[in-house]
Order: structure tokens, then sequence, then C-alpha cells
């Protein structure tokens, strides 16, 4: 059976917001405008979002998957100094109100259970309570 880590990072709004405007790669590495969204929107049946954008007279929207989502957030936070383990599989989901990074890391195996052979363990031996001499 195998000895798992699981880990969760949460992204709300304003968090989603400021991972896409943090200096580095950011936007125009996934084809968006260059420009600061003013907002975003959780679609979680489609798994994507929508980033706003003021365009003089309308907002536009701007869809973004969740998988280039996901590598967008990974890459902030790695730049901000957020450790994020490098062989764990890796996940994105979109929530009402949030984006959540999840992370599962193999460990290693837990050993089996021998109830025949229970090297190492002892069983642990009765104390009595002895008064002593002189005193009783």
């Amino acid at each position: 059976m195998p000895i798992l880590e699981r880990r969760a990072i949460e992204f709300d709004a304003e968090a989603v917001l400021r991972a896409v405007l943090f200096p580095g790669p950011g936007l125009q590495a996934f084809g968006l405008p260059v420009q600061r969204p003013i907002g975003v929107r959780f679609h979680p049946a489609n798994e994507s979002i929508e980033l706003l954008f003021d365009n003089a007279e309308t907002v536009e929207a701007t869809q973004l998957r969740a998988e280039a989502l996901g590598a967008l957030l990974v890459s902030h936070c790695m730049n901000v100094g957020i450790p994020i383990p490098r062989s764990a599989v890796k996940a994105v989901r979109i929530d009402a109100a949030a984006v959540v990074l999840n992370f599962t890391s193999r460990l290693g195996e837990a050993l089996p259970i021998n109830r025949s052979a229970r090297a190492g363990i002892r069983k642990p031996r009765a104390m009595s309570w002895r008064t002593p001499r002189g005193t009783g």
C-alpha cells in the first residue's frame, strides 16, 4: 500500500489576479492581452475561468482553460518561493469562487504486517510496586 502526501493550494479571485499580473511569463506566454485584467469569473462546469478586460466602452472576457491556468499558477508559486513538489502528480480544480492546485506525492510503500513473526516487538513486562523495607 502506498504512502501518499496530498497538498492543496487555493487561489480566490484576488489571488488569481495577482498571480496573472506577477512579473514573469504571465499572460503573454498564454496568448492573452497585455493589459491588466479587472476581474475573473469561475466556470467549474467548463473547467475554465474568464479574465475580464476593460476595453473603453465594453468589458471583454477571455477564457483560460484549467490546464493553462494550472501551468501559470505553478509558475507563479515557483517565482514567489512556494515549494512545489517536482515529482508530484498535479491537478487543477476550478470551484465556484476559487482555483485549487492539488498535488499528490508518493513517498514510499507501507510495510506489510507479518502477524506470525512480530520481529522487534516485545510484550511489555508487568511491574509490581514494592514497598521499601522498613517503611511499611
